[in-house]
């Protein structure tokens, strides 16, 4: 099993194939997918879409959650983008420029997964960690604890683009590496951070916009990003991500309820803008895999 799910080394420029394959299934055909995410591991497949993973009752519920929160718990990670809680590069910030420990955001993270069912009404991280051991040949599911053992690190994380401004720049999850690198040290504990993938369940879908692009373009170290539109590669060469005829691209829009696992620690992407009301609001993480590839760790 180790063997099978251990991840391909080969990084090149350019994807070896696009369009990405993409497969969408029912929540009732998962155990005949039982290898979707070790095919990914593998680079036999990019990503796979779960077209019913949570009820439209559940994706309401979440939602009004969501909106019951208290102003001073959402983070404004960035113009037109609203979270709930903390995630690991606001975590990192805060920790760096010291308006709070390590320790105090573990504490926090072990409240917030305590909580969670009871006040969102759904357990979704036993769902999510169900379903993720059904797509990988039951490896086994955990969220990271914290060493010193006050706490953990956060499972998943809600995220809100409004219209007219919300989006997330043109990034893939190795390009984290570099620029919250005291964040992945503590991670390392747990990961090996080669195998990295992303997850996000949709809850409300945008009238316009808000799309998935995953671009014609795969990380390789030393590409740069020096601007939220330019991609710049280690000879110094640089594509602009909405130039469509240099930089190919792929689009998911998927249904409410979807949940979306690709291999976002590789394939550059990016969230169009959520151009018309109503707001785009996701929950979700990442997977990343012990140095054994014997255990799968969701945390955001």
């Amino acid at each position: 099993m180790t063997d099978a799910l251990r991840p391909t080394s080969e990084i090149s420029p350019r994807a070896s194939r696009f369009p990405y394959r993409i497969d969408t299934f029912p929540s009732a055909a998962v155990p005949s997918r039982s290898d979707s995410i070790s095919s990914i591991l593998r680079g036999d497949l990019d990503g796979f879409v779960v077209s019913d993973f949570l009820s439209a009752g559940e994706c309401a519920g979440l939602i009004k959650g969501f909106r019951a929160l208290q102003d001073r718990e959402r983070v404004r990670a960035d113009v037109g983008i609203h979270s709930y809680p903390m995630a690991f590069a606001q975590m990192d910030q805060m920790v760096r420029e010291q308006k709070m420990t390590a320790r105090e955001y573990h504490e926090r993270a072990r409240t917030f997964r305590e909580g969670f069912a009871s006040r969102f009404g759904v357990d979704l991280e036993r769902r999510l960690g169900a379903l993720f051991e059904g797509l990988a040949s039951g490896i086994k599911t955990a969220v990271p604890e914290d060493l010193a053992g006050c706490g953990s690190f956060v499972p998943f994380t809600f995220r809100e683009l409004l219209p007219g401004v919300g989006t997330l720049k043109a990034h893939c999850e190795r390009l984290f590496f570099q620029e919250f690198p005291s964040f992945f040290e503590r991670l390392m504990h747990f990961t090996d951070n080669e195998a990295l993938l992303s997850f996000f369940i949709v809850l409300q879908r945008p009238g316009r916009g808000g799309a998935l692009a995953l671009y014609d373009l795969i990380w390789r170290p030393g590409q740069k990003r020096p601007t939220d539109f330019d991609i710049r590669h280690p000879d110094g060469a640089c594509v602009n991500v909405d130039d469509v005829e240099a930089l190919p691209q792929q689009r998911l829009s998927p249904s409410t309820g979807a949940l979306v696992v690709f291999s976002g620690g590789k394939i550059w992407h990016r969230v169009d803008l959520t151009e018309t009301a109503p707001s785009r609001i996701t929950i979700g993480g990442f997977l990343s895999f012990s140095p054994d590839v014997r255990r799968m760790y969701l945390w955001s």
